[in-house]
């Protein structure tokens, strides 16, 4: 039997369709009115409608013909068995492609949660940059606001002082005054003046019959190691009549030899040139018993080459009473100083002396290596006669240099 409705929006043409298809072998079972109602939201828009349901007869040789098509269409056992192996293996391969997608699930969620802590550690520097530049601009805007204050920071500045070592030193002058907003120059200059003063501090020169009777002499080529040896032995010979011994190792120059051998000669003193380590040996040996103060030179050392820095390491370390200076220049640029500065640091703990103060206009490397370095600063040369261009540094003089209060250093 098959069962079939159909749909007429009237009565009459329900019963025409009806009719037309018993007339083709087909039993009307029953017609229905369909009204409106129903829980659809749009029913109400809708006119009620029949339905009719009719049923056909199946003949039992067609219904024979047509469960012999579908005992045909089964599988047989072997087709339904293969069916059921690849059904095996696709399992199997599912359970290694869920094994594969766990691990990459896992990889990939590690990789979520470094990316998240990356991007949490780039937003907590990016806050610290900003609040550094908020601190800055801060600063800068109290500068700018403040006459008093800018024009000694543009001194500072212009002196080649570290702009973080001037803005620091004219915030303290303006933090120390009650009255900001009536801050004076005379004021600023005062506090700044005394500041440099303080952080140069006065140095302490090399005694006539020193503790420590010798004093080593390193730094780069060029910088005038040999003639500010001259300078010294020769003031402590004509001012104090000290018995002054000289040591040259500074054998790569030849004319540097000479220069200290001439000078020797004309202040009637001796002086050993050194070869090797124990040629350092016999002669502080000897000169410890008759001299005063012995004044060693030693060969420039580039503070790039480590075997050359290593020989001079190898030379300080003769067990002997010392003093030793690091002589530099005041035309060399403050990243170069720093970097020569922290080289020498690991051959021995030094003072320093700056020389050709009269070959620059700008002292503010010198004065950020006292802040940066806390290194103190002992002798100035400004000039090449001997022995009246070396003097003792004067941090007052220093002040007013870099105040532009005074050049003539």
């Amino acid at each position: 039997m098959k069962i079939k409705k159909i749909v007429a929006k009237t009565e009459k043409e329900i019963i025409e369709k009806a009719k037309q298809l018993t007339e083709e072998g087909a039993t009307v079972i029953k017609v229905e009115k369909i009204d409106k109602k129903s829980n659809n939201m749009f029913s109400v828009f809708k006119k009620p409608h029949f339905v009719a349901t009719l049923a056909y007869d199946v003949d039992l040789t067609v219904k024979k013909s047509i469960d012999e098509q579908i005992n045909q269409e089964k599988p047989k056992t072997e087709e339904i068995k293969a069916v059921e192996q690849e059904d095996i293996k696709i399992e199997k391969v599912t359970g290694k492609v869920d094994e594969v997608e766990t691990i990459e699930l896992e990889n990939f969620t590690e990789q979520i949660k470094f990316q998240k802590e990356r991007i949490e550690y780039l937003e907590k520097m990016l806050k610290l940059v900003e609040e550094e530049n908020n601190k800055k601009s801060e600063e800068e805007n109290i500068i700018s606001k403040y006459e008093s204050l800018k024009v000694f920071y543009d001194a500072l500045i212009n002196q080649g002082v570290l702009e973080e070592i001037a803005e620091n030193i004219v915030k303290e002058a303006f933090e120390s005054v009650e009255d900001k907003e009536n801050i004076t120059i005379p004021y600023v200059a005062s506090f700044v003046y005394k500041k440099i003063v303080d952080t140069i501090k006065s140095p302490t020169p090399i005694k006539n019959k020193n503790e420590n009777v010798f004093i080593f002499f390193m730094g780069p080529t060029g910088v005038g190691k040999t003639t500010t040896i001259a300078k010294l032995a020769s003031k402590f010979v004509l001012d104090k009549n000290s018995k002054i011994g000289l040591i040259t190792a500074d054998t790569y120059r030849i004319s540097a030899v000479e220069q200290l051998k001439t000078y020797a000669d004309i202040l009637n003193l001796d002086i050993d040139v050194i070869y090797e380590k124990q040629d350092f040996v016999n002669s502080f040996e000897k000169m410890s018993k008759q001299k005063d103060i012995v004044f060693v030179d030693t060969a420039g050392r580039s503070h790039k080459n480590k075997e050359n820095i290593l020989q001079l390491k190898d030379i300080l370390n003769i067990p002997t009473s010392k003093e030793v200076y690091l002589v530099l220049s005041m035309t060399t640029k403050y990243e170069d100083l720093e970097k020569i500065i922290d080289t020498y640091k690991d051959v021995s703990n030094f003072k320093i002396i700056f020389t050709k103060f009269d070959e620059t206009v700008r002292y503010g490397s010198m004065f950020n290596v006292c802040v940066k370095k806390e290194i103190e600063v002992v002798y100035i040369t400004n000039g090449q006669d001997v022995p009246d261009d070396i003097e003792l540094l004067q941090p007052e003089k220093i002040a007013k240099a870099l105040l532009g209060l005074d050049s003539g250093i």
